[in-house]
């Protein structure tokens, strides 16, 4: 078969497992030998098998769909089931019956159930569309068409306990995403859920609590996760989807959603370095107006598809780990900020696509693809795995020079910040200057004196927080004071100009300095122009005549004081305008009486 279309190939090592405290290890120990007591089952008849989907009703009774596939462009969907009674797997039966089940993501199928243990399951069809047949007892219904689309893919289906249906799906030429409900017994029309000014894929959905959520990547710059939402009633209306975590150049791939009891939203989802080098699993709780900051499931390596599942106050991420042609199946569990070790499903070698979900005793039941057929897990025992308590960052930096004459260039450093137990993934600067800037390294300018502070906040891969605040000096020329200007008209026998006297006094502020030159500048009154030099004086002269007048009033004056390393004070932002006998200083502006013509 080809390889799954819209994935990036991951080619990555072999995965690692973390080392954790005694007493998880004594806990997954225990773990593993539950799942040991129970060795993987083929459940396939047939090779070239993809995309399982699971269900485990209320009574433990375990259905599974899949892709079977017959070519690029053609196959059918099979189920079974293992009853809770026998805990034996049932010959796998054709649903579609039609040889049309296919797509390019081989995710064609998906299951879902109500509170009254009616089984749906839905698929897409090429040339025709979305279909949909219920289990009721031992008694499937007739194939029902409910949506046509040419070419649909990765079907996904959310029920609520009433049995109102929320399906969504993609079309990979068109790159949206769509989305049709079923609200007490009546089907609502389809809609466009994804931005139609941006290709769209890889939806997920979920209900509960009376709130539905819809998932998948929306190619603003790259892909991202995005989110939408809607309430279970009849026509109800859809969100506009907002973005989960955007971090471009990172691409997103793959979300996943569940939502708990209380309408809160979960998700994991897949994050690709730029070269599409590495992959790795993310998570984000709901917050009431957004998500948290995601939490790093596993490491840098190539990681696909993961599942989100939510049970008893409890979240469960699993995803595959190595390439897209094969890997071994992870999963954490935990919920905000305190996770679990990341654990190995047994015998998953090989795993492509996956899914899990939980029995009527707490145990997890995994079914996966790998080699063409299709494997099903179950741990031997409830799992029960005590939280890991992350240990918060510590933020240090450092910054070179230490300070300087405005404007200056500094260095700052924060790849001193440590994590007892992790890393650090994001560093982020605050200069009270109002500067901002992101990375382990940056470079930021100070453009006038003063003392500032400079905030570093560090994060961990357990998206925990610390800070670390300084105080930095930036050194400056203080401009002279009591700066005016006056204008007269200086005439003679062959000569008639505007003269403007401009004057000022010395800052006490300067006397370290040593002030070597005054340079005066102007521009013209009533404008924002930058300023322009028309002279300068030495530094004990503090009088300058412009001769280069055309008019009275036509100009404003601001002076500069400069010291023999050639720093130079700043002329003022806003000079006060107004008559020829203005007086400007530096933040403030005040007039002076008239001091008759120059002689």
């Amino acid at each position: 078969m080809a390889r799954p279309a819209d994935h990036p190939s991951g080619g990555s090592p072999r995965p690692r497992r973390r080392a954790g405290k005694i007493v998880f290890l004594l806990a997954v120990c225990q773990i593993l030998f539950g799942l040991e007591a129970e060795a993987k089952v083929r459940i396939s008849t047939q090779g070239d098998c993809w995309g399982p989907r699971m269900a485990v009703d209320g009574q433990g009774n375990i259905h599974v769909v899949w892709l079977q596939a017959y070519g690029p462009t053609s196959g059918d969907i099979f189920y079974t089931r293992c009853p809770a009674a026998t805990g034996q797997w049932r010959t796998p039966v054709n649903l579609s019956n039609s040889g049309a089940a296919a797509c390019d993501t081989f995710q064609a199928c998906a299951l879902g159930l109500d509170a009254s243990g009616r089984l749906y399951a839905a698929w897409g069809e090429i040339g025709s569309g979305i279909k949909l047949r219920t289990l009721t007892g031992e008694s499937w219904s007739g194939v029902e068409h409910v949506a046509s689309t040419a070419r649909p893919e990765q079907p996904r289906i959310a029920v609520d306990g009433p049995g109102n249906l929320f399906l969504v799906w993609f079309t990979h030429d068109g790159g949206e995403v769509y989305s049709r409900a079923r609200v007490g017994g009546a089907w609502e029309s389809v809609r466009t859920i994804s931005q139609r000014s941006f290709r769209s894929k890889f939806p997920d959905i979920a209900v509960n609590n009376g709130v539905v959520y819809a998932v998948f990547t929306e190619s603003t710059y790259d892909y991202q996760v995005v989110y939408c939402h809607r309430g279970t009633g009849l026509n109800a209306g859809w969100s506009t989807p907002a973005p989960v975590f955007t971090e471009f150049p990172l691409a997103h791939h793959h979300p996943s959603v569940a939502v708990d009891g209380g309408g809160v939203p979960h998700i994991a989802w897949s994050r690709v370095l730029p070269d599409d080098s590495a992959t790795q699993v993310l998570y984000s709780g709901g917050t009431g107006g957004g998500f948290s900051a995601p939490v790093e499931m596993s490491d840098w390596t190539g990681t696909h598809w993961p599942a989100v599942v939510q049970r008893n106050n409890t979240v469960y991420v699993l995803w595959q780990e190595g390439s897209w042609e094969g890997g071994t199946l992870h999963y954490r569990l935990g919920r905000g900020r305190e996770w679990s070790d990341m654990n190995l499903v047994p015998h998953s070698d090989g795993a492509v696509y996956m899914d899990f979900g939980f029995d009527p005793q707490g145990r997890m039941n995994f079914v996966w693809n790998g080699a063409g057929q299709v494997y099903f897990e179950r741990t031997g025992d409830s799992v029960v795995v005590p939280p890991r308590i992350n240990q918060p960052p510590v933020a240090r930096f450092s910054h070179s020079p230490s300070g300087g004459f405005a404007p200056v260039e500094i260095q700052f450093d924060g790849f001193g910040s440590t994590d007892p137990d992790g890393r650090i993934v994001h560093w982020d600067w605050l200069f009270s200057d109002g500067g901002t800037a992101s990375g382990g390294v940056v470079f930021h300018t100070f453009e006038q004196r003063g003392v500032y502070q400079v905030k570093l906040t560090v994060v961990d891969n357990d998206g925990q927080a610390a800070s670390e605040v300084r105080s930095i000096e930036i050194l400056g020329i203080f401009p002279p004071l009591d700066i005016r200007w006056r204008t007269v008209v200086d005439e003679s026998m062959f000569l008639s100009r505007y003269v403007t006297e401009v004057s000022w006094e010395a800052n006490p502020a300067n006397e370290a300095y040593g002030i070597v030159r005054y340079n005066v500048y102007r521009r013209e009154a009533g404008t924002a122009n930058p300023w322009k030099a028309v002279g300068h004086t030495a530094g004990d002269v503090f009088r300058f005549l412009d001769t280069n007048v055309k008019k009275k009033d036509a100009y404003v004056y601001t002076v500069a004081a400069v010291d023999g390393q050639g720093h130079e004070s700043r002329p003022s932002a806003s000079p006060a305008e107004g008559s020829s006998s203005v007086l400007e200083a530096e933040g403030s502006a005040r007039r002076l009486p008239s001091r008759g013509p120059i002689r």
